[in-house]
């Protein structure tokens, strides 16, 4: 009876042991993407990402980085990454801490052109059991390197990822578990720091095209990056029009979470919100394609960092951002707009976006929050309801819809 017992008790200790390797397995941590030689007023920055298939608890967990003094900082408590989900990390030790953007309780600053990074389970930097990922910046053999390939999770000591330019980031691109070296790390010109790696940190945001009592089109371009984002000498694009594209010009940077309106067919004198190409552009006000791009080569998928069409599908540029992976699909496209409405972008599920992430707006919201003002509407509405006896949804319908 008592050897049953023990062997019934051995099988469920077994049991508990597999399925705790099991979530170990499918809660893997990567360093994501590293922020260390910024340009301007960006700080530096580590994003972590969980590949795995149950949620990452980094709670007491470490970046260590042992090129700088002090080599190590603590990520703090009720730290945890869902899913498929992504953290920044703000190395300033300023800032609002949330679910997807940790702030550190201190400073803290990492090598440049020259510098490592682990992400450890505790503060044993020197047990390969203890660290979870690992890169080397700049050169190779940094004192953290060896830990990294006992680990199995680094290729060579020796390896290294070029170190980045100013204002570049460095975008870790492996798949499966590793080990994973320099060929599984890319400079990305554009740091998206909080965003799937590759995703554009400017969008469009809002066209104001359709016109009856306004004098001329408008485009709000937004970043939801967490860094500032640079647009200088980016170009928009309608090949339907005449002219067919357009220069913004030089010294365009959007700050973080910032709005900068595009003043598309009339002059002006240039603001860090209101840009004006001061030449005549325009697009179909119920018919028509917008594109946003980094150089002007208009056919490249490489080049395109926005687009959206309207009225119907199928447009010249369609199928250059499907192959970019910002379209969804080439036929897609936003109904047009009542005349004075704006159509306004949310982003949605994430890229590549589709017809269904733009909404038309009765009361247009350039440079503020999308829906902003028919949130305000639909307060005001609520705060009549019911001594006026207002259908409130009969009065948001038309004011929002």
């Amino acid at each position: 009876m008592g050897l049953r017992m023990d062997f019934r008790r051995v099988v469920v200790l077994c049991g508990t042991w597999v399925a705790l390797l099991g979530q170990i397995a499918t809660a893997q941590v990567v360093i994501n993407e590293v922020l260390s030689n910024p340009d301007g007023p960006d700080g530096q920055w580590v994003e972590l990402a969980n590949l795995g298939e149950t949620e990452a608890d980094l709670s007491g967990w470490f970046l260590c980085d042992r090129s700088v003094n002090p080599a190590y900082v603590s990520l703090g408590e009720n730290r945890t990454i869902p899913p498929g989900g992504i953290v920044a990390v703000d190395l300033s030790g300023t800032g609002q801490d949330s679910a997807t953007l940790w702030v550190l309780s201190a400073p803290w600053t990492i090598g440049t052109v020259d510098g490592e990074m682990g992400l450890y389970v505790d503060n044993n930097f020197g047990s390969p059991a203890s660290i979870r990922s690992y890169m080397q910046w700049g050169s190779g053999n940094h004192p953290r390197a060896t830990v990294a390939v006992d680990a199995n999770i680094w290729t060579d000591a020796a390896e290294f990822v070029t170190a980045p330019a100013a204002g570049a980031s460095l975008s870790f691109t492996g798949t499966g578990g590793g080990p994973f070296g320099p060929n599984d790390w890319e400079e990305s010109a554009e740091p998206d720091l909080g965003l799937r790696n590759g995703t554009p940190t400017i969008v469009l945001n809002e066209l104001l095209i359709n016109l009856d009592q306004q004098t001329e089109q408008l485009a709000e371009l937004k970043n939801i990056g967490l860094t500032t984002a640079d647009a200088s000498e980016w170009w928009l694009c309608n090949f339907d029009g005449n002219p067919r594209y357009v220069q913004l010009g030089t010294d365009r940077t959007i700050p973080p979470g910032g709005f900068v309106i595009i003043h598309m067919n009339s002059t002006g004198t240039d603001t860090a919100t209101d840009w004006f190409p001061n030449q005549a552009w325009g697009v179909g006000a119920l018919d028509g394609e917008f594109g946003l791009y980094a150089t002007s080569d208009f056919g490249s998928a490489e080049a395109i960092r926005g687009y959206v069409q309207w009225g119907s599908g199928g447009h010249t540029r369609a199928s250059v951002a499907v192959a970019a992976g910002i379209w969804g699909d080439a036929a897609d496209f936003v109904e047009a707009v009542d005349m004075d409405h704006s159509m306004e972008f949310f982003v949605g599920d994430g890229l590549p976006y589709e017809s269904g992430d733009w909404v038309e707006q009765a009361i247009p919201t350039l440079g503020e929050e999308n829906g902003g003002a028919c949130l305000e509407t639909f307060l005001a509405l609520v705060a009549m309801w019911p001594e006026n006896n207002v259908n409130v949804l009969d009065l948001v319908a038309e004011v929002c819809l």
